[in-house]
């Protein structure tokens, strides 16, 4: 290996490196929680249909937790397009576009209930509270 006559440079590549390598040992790391979290609900149960049963009652318990999540999220999205709104005439570089992105996504994440009730009931299916 070369020694590095600059120490700015050799400085940027060991950060860079060093980053990848902490994205990688975190990946690993969350993937290693996910399956076990997944081993314990999936040896609850004998066969293939109750692992999955106990898998999906799992998830519809969280599911009034992530709505009303969504809709805070929601409203911090609208609140953060005003914000970005009021700031346009200050600052040239934000642009219209983020702003009615960050409006529209929260406002689809406010009415995400809505969207899923009036789905069911389209499709004919027995609507579900989510609250």
């Amino acid at each position: 290996m070369h020694p590095c006559h600059d120490p700015i440079l050799f400085f940027y590549v060991h950060l860079s490196l060093w980053a990848d390598r902490l994205r990688q040992k975190t990946g690993q790391i969350l993937i290693a929680l996910l399956s076990l979290c997944v081993a314990q609900s999936a040896s609850a149960d004998e066969d293939i249909a109750g692992m999955v049963n106990h898998i999906t009652h799992g998830i519809a318990s969280v599911q009034s937790g992530l709505m009303k999540a969504a809709q805070v999220a929601g409203v911090g999205c609208v609140l953060a397009g005003i914000f970005l709104w009021l700031r346009k005439k200050n600052d040239p570089h934000i642009k219209g576009s983020s702003i009615a992105i960050f409006i529209g996504i929260g406002c689809i994440l406010i009415a995400l209930d809505q969207f899923i009730s009036r789905g069911q009931k389209q499709a004919g299916l027995r609507p579900v509270s989510l609250s």
